[in-house]
């Protein structure tokens, strides 16, 4: 039996081939015209809603971009099918593992300063929320 967080990893790796390795590569990427920047998801987080999507949701797939990255759009395709994925082949506890999406330029410095990744996009994070309860 292969392990959830195995399965994802291969997931991942999969999804990736073939997309951009470096800044220098996007100038050769082409968007896909039916996929807009930040089309594909299940919420934005905005520093109003982050902190309660974090517990209300234990783990969910992260989709970081910039606002002002305009080939940044790349991600939609692979996101596209994740999300596919996420919602069919590989749950997290019999349901669908969601989708949220942050623009880094509006979170960079006001929310999410949990996420170290803030400084590198476009990047995909899967994010597992661990509630530390005091067991005294």
């Amino acid at each position: 039996m292969i392990s959830p967080a195995l399965a994802l990893l291969l997931l991942f790796s999969a999804t990736c081939m073939g997309q951009p390795k470096s800044t220098t590569d996007l100038d050769q990427v082409e968007c896909d015209p039916r996929l807009p920047h930040f089309s594909v998801g299940d919420v934005n987080l905005t520093k109003e809603n982050y902190e309660e999507y974090k517990r209300a949701h234990s783990v969910f797939l992260l989709g970081l971009s910039d606002s002002e990255c305009e080939k940044c759009c790349y991600m939609e395709k692979m996101l596209e099918k994740l999300k596919s994925l996420l919602s069919t082949r590989f749950t997290y506890r019999g349901q669908a593992i969601p989708v949220a999406r942050i623009n880094i330029k509006a979170a960079r410095g006001s929310f999410a300063t949990d996420l170290p990744a803030l400084h590198y996009f476009p990047k995909i994070l899967l994010y597992k929320y661990l509630s530390l309860r005091s067991s005294v």
